[in-house]
């Protein structure tokens, strides 16, 4: 979880983060959250395999969170749950989707800049991360 502050160029550029990621450098695996200041604000899930994004889920966060902001230098909380092949997501302590995939059940966490193009700028405030068993 964190607070994300953004100012991006483009809506389709956005912040959040990469999640059971395996550390490969040329050809990585991992699932990637990230909010978008596209169409109001959307939250995207995407699974990458060997590099290459292979499926998408793309939830309409201002469409169900009353509290989303989309516009340039505002925060939004980004937070995601996993547990085993669930994932829960939330912006702003609102269930916003759900994702079921067993492609990959461990592995690294990090923050994630994303730019379709221009200048994406993401701050991340009050992060942690929390183990469950």
């Amino acid at each position: 979880e964190a607070d994300i502050t953004w100012n991006t160029f483009t809506g389709l550029s956005g912040c959040g983060f990469a999640l059971r990621a395996d550390g490969n450098e040329e050809t990585p695996n991992y699932y990637l959250v990230m909010a978008t200041r596209g169409a109001n604000g959307h939250v995207l899930w995407a699974n990458f395999v060997n590099g290459e994004r292979k499926e998408t889920q793309d939830f309409y966060a201002r469409g169900i969170d009353p509290n989303f902001t989309s516009a340039n230098d505002t925060t939004n909380k980004l937070t995601v749950v996993g547990q085993g092949s669930l994932l829960t997501i939330f912006t702003n302590g609102t269930q916003v989707g759900q994702v079921i995939n067993d492609a990959r059940k461990n592995g690294f966490v990090s923050m994630a800049a994303v730019s379709e193009s221009g200048r994406t700028l993401c701050t991340f405030t009050n992060a942690w991360l929390w183990i469950l068993n």
